[in-house]
């Protein structure tokens, strides 16, 4: 597995920090529950995909764009925020492939866990949940590392990051 560095910080309305998450505290989880961890990435992995998308509306002072996504299910399925970072130039080629890789993933995992309340079902008696797990998580991270450096821009580069998502320049 690759070796990322990332800390994403989640704090309370009270600005108080709730979640820290690290790569190490990730795998930690994982450890102790392959299926807790999966989760908290898929939290992660689709909520910086919208806030990216979030803080381009704002950013670029268009913030009916983004109420239009919460309003429609279509516009504001996962697939779809990808895509609309990729066309506004947020992400990258490189950062939509993965994230649809991930995402064909998580679903893939998620679809046939429901599925196997249906033992009679012939597709699923050589599938291994666990190792989907252990494929999904691999991706995540990997998804995570690179996504953390296209969508949460730090002190030092907010800048650059507001610049790269309106085309002007801030002070």
């Amino acid at each position: 597995m690759t070796d990322y560095r990332f800390s994403i910080r989640i704090n309370d309305k009270g600005g108080v920090p709730f979640r820290d998450y690290t790569p190490e505290i990730l795998r930690k989880l994982f450890l102790e529950s392959k299926t807790g961890a999966n989760f908290e990435l898929m939290s992660l992995i689709e909520g910086l995909t919208f806030l990216g998308y979030f803080i381009y509306c704002n950013v670029s002072k268009q913030p009916e764009k983004y109420d239009k996504v919460l309003k429609n299910t279509k516009e504001g399925s996962f697939a779809s925020v990808i895509d609309k970072l990729f066309e506004v130039k947020v992400i990258t080629e490189d950062m939509q492939l993965q994230l649809h890789q991930y995402r064909e993933k998580r679903n893939s995992v998620v679809h046939n866990w429901l599925n196997f309340k249906d033992p009679l079902n012939s597709d699923f008696r050589s599938y291994s949940y666990d190792e989907a797990l252990d494929q999904l998580f691999v991706c995540g991270m990997e998804t995570l590392g690179m996504l953390h450096k296209e969508i949460v821009p730090s002190k030092d580069t907010w800048s650059e990051y507001v610049k790269k998502v309106s085309g002007k320049s801030v002070i």
